[in-house]
């Protein structure tokens, strides 16, 4: 499969030729470390569910003889939803490492195909987060998540004046 770009904007003119060159071969790449990512993430769900169900047939079928729905419950099923737990974190586990992967291989282009313009995924680690609650900029919080941060200037910008400046 061939991955193209096709430009549609004015900004976008002569950005096809960078795709092609620079980005569309690393896409095939990064397509097939995802695909090792999720065969990895599928088998350790995989092994957590059958511990689990393991795990509670054997429970179930050593109980104590009282049938129903409570033993079923308590001796099938519980086992069976911590693993379910466990299933699921284990694949957010493999998610993270492919997470940003793409952004990271294609925004350097992106970028200096724009211009002066830089691409922070880490955005937390520039971004003064405790600074911006000091000045009431953003609400305090308990939970912020910041990603994915731009910065840089238009060339067609006149400079801003400060104070230091004039």
């Amino acid at each position: 499969m061939r991955i193209t770009f096709t430009e549609h904007a004015p900004i976008e003119s002569g950005f096809s030729a960078i795709f092609d060159d620079r980005i569309a071969p690393r896409l095939s790449e990064l397509d097939e470390t995802r695909q090792a990512i999720l065969a990895v993430a599928k088998r350790h769900a995989a092994i957590a569910l059958g511990v689990g169900a393991v795990l509670g047939l054997w429970l179930w079928s050593s109980g104590s003889g009282s049938d129903g729905l409570g033993e079923l419950l308590a001796t099938f099923l519980f086992p069976l939803a911590f693993a379910g737990v466990a299933a699921f974190l284990l694949w957010k586990r493999q998610a993270r490492r492919w997470s940003g992967a793409v952004a990271e291989t294609a925004m350097p282009d992106v970028c200096g195909f724009i211009g002066d313009l830089k691409y922070d995924y880490e955005a937390p680690k520039g971004f003064p987060v405790e600074r911006m609650h000091e000045l009431g900029v953003i609400p305090t919080c308990t939970h912020l998540d910041i990603s994915d941060r731009l910065h840089g200037d238009h060339p067609n910008d006149p400079p801003i004046e400060t104070e230091s400046s004039k």
